[in-house]
């Protein structure tokens, strides 16, 4: 019988459209000026095709282990074990593996639909914890975000500051949630800004390119 981890919170789509405040130019700055993540890595020019590829073994990792697993304590080991040897093969130490396994694609396909994140945890299984992340978005981009969520069965309410927050009751959620950013990648396209414009650039010439370094890590990673 196929399980996956389940977190115990409510799920509701509640958004106040007057608390939206866009997207921020200098995001990176902001971050450390605020304090809010002084690890911030703007993965602000994220592709399409780079959310793809990290939706693909993101997806290989926790559709095996939730087909496998026997129980919830077999689950976490299958994980675990996927996780440690995708890490293992990423030489190039690229920023996928950086991140929580169960946010990765979720994160990757935000940015690449012009939703920069900030903030990301896959909850680590606390008593209090669940699977978060937080990014901006323009107006435009908001009845896209909303369809997705609710697809995907994950929350999404506004956050601090003006910006949005997704989250889920289940450690798959946000993979089902990539899943159902990148069906409407047409259309995040159409509202989002063009790709040249996206990235804190200000903060750093290399901001947002594909290449990312190895000592580079997530912003925001609990």
């Amino acid at each position: 019988m196929p399980t996956t981890q389940r977190y115990d919170i409510p799920i509701r789509i509640e958004v106040n459209r007057g608390e939206l405040g866009g997207i921020p130019a200098g995001l990176g700055s902001m971050m450390r000026a605020t304090m809010i993540n002084l690890e911030f890595v703007d993965l602000g020019r994220v592709t399409w095709a780079e959310a793809r590829e990290t939706l693909e073994s993101e997806g290989a990792i926790i559709d095996g282990a939730i087909r496998d697993a026997r129980d919830a304590r077999h689950l976490v080991e299958l994980l675990n074990k996927g996780d440690d040897e995708a890490y293992d093969e990423d030489f190039e130490g690229s920023l996928g593996t950086m991140l929580d396994l169960g946010t990765r694609a979720a994160t990757f396909a935000l940015n690449a639909a012009d939703c920069p994140t900030f903030y990301s945890c896959q909850g680590h299984g606390g008593p209090d914890a669940f699977p978060n992340i937080a990014f901006y978005a323009a107006e435009a981009q908001l009845e896209l975000l909303q369809a997705s969520a609710r697809a995907a069965g994950i929350g999404l309410i506004n956050n601090n500051d003006g910006a949005l927050e997704v989250f889920s009751d289940r450690f798959d959620g946000f993979l089902c949630f990539a899943r159902e950013l990148h069906a409407r990648e047409a259309e995040f396209d159409k509202v989002g800004r063009p790709h040249d414009q996206r990235g804190s650039v200000e903060d750093d010439d290399d901001a947002g390119e594909s290449d990312f370094k190895e000592d580079e890590v997530e912003e925001g990673e609990s």
